[in-house]
């Protein structure tokens, strides 16, 4: 995953999109999204990829200080991660 994604950014491939550089990253993302969309922090975790429960919460603590459900409160209504699983 990372070597692509700097292989297709000097390509040009990937001018104004983002690319995950490694898979914590795109789960990551995968998480916030379903979280977002109104799905259970366990759901979430199993879907994203991040397993269980509790490790979702400790790498949203520790990326994006803040927890899952203080995540979803900010961000559910305006609809700011656009991801669908």
């Amino acid at each position: 995953m990372c070597t692509g994604a700097f292989v297709l950014a000097e390509a040009g491939l990937l001018d104004g999109r983002r690319a995950p550089t490694h898979w914590r990253h795109t789960a990551l993302e995968a998480a916030q999204a379903l979280i977002v969309a109104g799905h259970t922090v366990t759901s979430a975790a199993a879907r994203s990829g991040l397993g269980s429960d509790e490790t979702l919460r400790r790498v949203f603590l520790r990326h994006l200080n803040t927890s899952p459900t203080a995540y979803r409160a900010r961000f559910a209504a305006s609809d700011a991660v656009s991801w669908t699983p």
